[in-house]
């Protein structure tokens, strides 16, 4: 699903840099910039990471930083196209009880660690509050090279768990969220923001092997990130 839309996204940025240059002549755009922290997760089915026992999934913490345009439809909406870098994936800390009676359960933990350059096209609406306050709220898809994918584990056990090189080299998700802003005179505006980004397709290929086993890994990214920011117009 997202080989598709990755041969489309050279037409998309030329779509993106005209609409860019056609909205420079007739109104300002806003140019930010945004960073903090990313809190994430695996949304679905996880059983092909592992072969049984009692599972804990740990929530992963990492970063994101991400610059963007703004581009004015009127005078509630924008455009707006984003270049963000974004950590993301999650730990499992899973007991494993192997064969025997006498055998004590298996302590396992296995960390996914993911690293992806994601351009999300977003909508930006307005919500008029007055004064030097600014609310907007944001929606729209987004989609994303996988930069790093590291999987690292107990190095004596030997487990079931996906390799490296199952993970998908592309992601392709939806973004939500809302920012708020205060401008700080002519300067610009400080902003304070949220944002919810559910991945759409799997973060591995499909395994023919874990499913022959009744293991169907049908899991996804899902990442909240919380940034302070700053734009101003041009």
């Amino acid at each position: 699903m997202a080989i598709p839309m990755i041969r489309r996204l050279p037409v998309l940025c030329a779509l993106l840099l005209f609409a860019v240059s056609a909205a420079a002549q007739a109104q300002p755009i806003d140019v930010g910039l945004r960073a903090g922290t990313t809190v994430s997760s695996f949304q679905g089915n996880t059983g092909a990471i592992t072969r049984g026992g009692a599972l804990e999934a740990e929530r992963r913490h990492g970063f994101h930083v991400s610059g963007f345009v703004s581009i004015p439809l009127n005078e509630v909406l924008a455009l707006r196209p984003e270049l963000m870098y974004v950590q993301k994936g999650a730990s499992v800390d899973d007991t494993r009880a192997f064969g025997t009676s006498t055998d004590g359960p298996i302590a396992v933990r296995e960390a996914y660690r993911f690293s992806y350059l994601q351009l999300p096209l977003l909508l930006e609406v307005r919500i008029p509050t007055g004064g030097a306050f600014q609310t907007h709220l944001v929606l729209g898809p987004s989609i994303g090279a996988n930069l790093q994918a590291t999987i690292e584990r107990n190095e004596d056990v030997v487990t079931e768990a996906i390799p490296e090189s199952e993970v998908h080299s592309f992601e392709v998700g939806f973004t939500t969220g809302f920012e708020f802003g205060y401008r700080v005179g002519e300067a610009g505006t400080a902003t304070l923001g949220a944002h919810y980004d559910l991945g759409i397709n799997q973060v591995i290929m499909d395994d023919a092997a874990a499913a022959r086993k009744g293991k169907e890994a049908e899991f996804r990214n899902g990442a909240l990130t919380l940034s302070v920011g700053y734009r101003f117009s041009l």
